[in-house]
C-alpha cells in the first residue's frame, strides 16, 4: 500500500511539472488531498496557480471525513502558509 502511495505521488509531481498546475485543478475529483499537500511541498508553483487551486478547493463539494486522512482544511491551510 505504501509503495503505491509513494509511486502515485511521484507520478503526480511529474504530471504536474509536464501539465501544470491546472492538471490538478481540472481533475480535482480524482485528485486525493495527500497527493495535492505532497505536490505542494515538493513543487515550485506561481502564486496565480496557488490562488487558483484554492478557489477550486474551496468550491469543491464537501467530502464525508476520512479518519486519519488528509482533509481540504488541511490543504488550504498549507497554501495560505505558503503565501504568508
Amino acid at each position: 500500500m505504501l509503495d503505491k502511495g509513494i509511486m502515485a505521488a511521484t507520478e503526480s509531481h511529474a504530471c504536474l511539472q509536464q501539465n501544470g498546475l491546472g492538471f490538478i485543478v481540472d481533475n480535482l475529483k480524482q485528485v486525493r488531498y495527500q497527493l495535492i499537500y505532497y505536490v505542494l511541498l515538493k513543487a515550485t508553483i506561481n502564486l496565480a496557480a496557488l490562488s487558483s487551486l484554492r478557489e477550486a478547493l474551496l468550491n469543491k463539494e464537501k467530502d464525508p471525513p476520512l479518519y486519519g486522512a488528509v482533509e481540504r482544511e488541511h490543504v488550504v491551510d498549507l497554501m495560505d502558509s505558503m503565501v504568508d
